[in-house]
């Protein structure tokens, strides 16, 4: 793929690389920590070969495979990527090999493709959320809008109603992250511990939430191409709210 012979993919894969090999010299690789770096690598690729919401979901399907070992979550990746024409990025395959190998064998874990499927358009749905959000709309509209747009999308599913996304919302997305080793606070405390003086004074604060991260990157000049920008912004307008019987109580 192209976009992975890319500079700006070099670089931040290097980048990426630097700060992961600080953690192993530390020795602070805990097997949360362990799983993060598998899918901090997988969430890169996939941003640069697929775009950046859409690697976003395929590298979340990745994540889920990862924790929680239900082999419909892979499944359910490269099943995206063929409904929207999209050429599924090598680190998938990786996983696809691993998955089929496991059933060949008759030891792939249990899981069901009906409960990543419900699960899957709560994620998207938040998603679409966070973005409508980032362009100006309050959670109240953007809870509506995307309860509308998700029930419309599968009509034979259970639809989430807009008050339960109201709520889901801040738990997934303004939960606030485990602190990283490389945070400038605890790099401060590995170097402390080692004896050594280091001046950490230019190193930004990394965000505190998902939504911190994601806003950041849309709004950093040069990140994302303005014309996104501009679709979300008439995506925002387009978009209709819910229906009274999709808008739920709020509690």
């Amino acid at each position: 793929m192209k976009a992975l012979e890319s500079e700006e993919y070099q670089r931040q894969r290097a980048m990426l690389d630097e700060e992961w090999r600080i953690a192993e010299r530390l020795d602070d690789l805990t097997p949360e920590r362990k799983t993060r770096k598998e899918y901090e690598y997988a969430k890169l690729e996939a941003r640069h070969a697929l775009g950046w919401d859409e690697g976003d979901i395929v590298a979340g399907l990745i994540y889920r495979w990862l924790t929680v070992r239900n082999p419909y979550h892979i499944d359910l990746a490269v099943m995206y990527c063929h409904q929207h024409g999209l050429l599924p990025p090598p680190v998938l395959w990786r996983y696809v090999g691993e998955v089929a190998t496991k059933r060949f064998n008759g030891d792939a874990p249990t899981g069901t493709p009906e409960k990543i499927t419900r699960e899957q358009i709560k994620t998207n749905a938040l998603l679409l959320m966070a973005n409508l959000i980032c362009h100006g709309d309050t959670d109240e509209k953007a809870a509506s809008k995307a309860a509308a747009h998700y029930a419309e999308l599968y009509p034979s599913m259970k639809p989430y109603k807009a008050s339960t996304l109201l709520k889901e919302y801040p738990k997934r997305w303004r939960k606030p992250y485990e602190r990283s080793p490389f945070h400038p606070d605890e790099l401060k405390k590995a170097a402390d511990a080692l004896g050594m003086e280091v001046d950490l004074s230019n190193l930004p604060t990394p965000p505190a939430t998902m939504e911190e991260a994601h806003f950041q990157n849309w709004r950093e000049q040069g990140f994302i191409p303005d014309e996104w920008r501009e679709q979300w912004r008439q995506l925002r307008k387009q978009l209709p709210e819910a229906d009274p019987d999709l808008t739920g109580e709020r509690r």
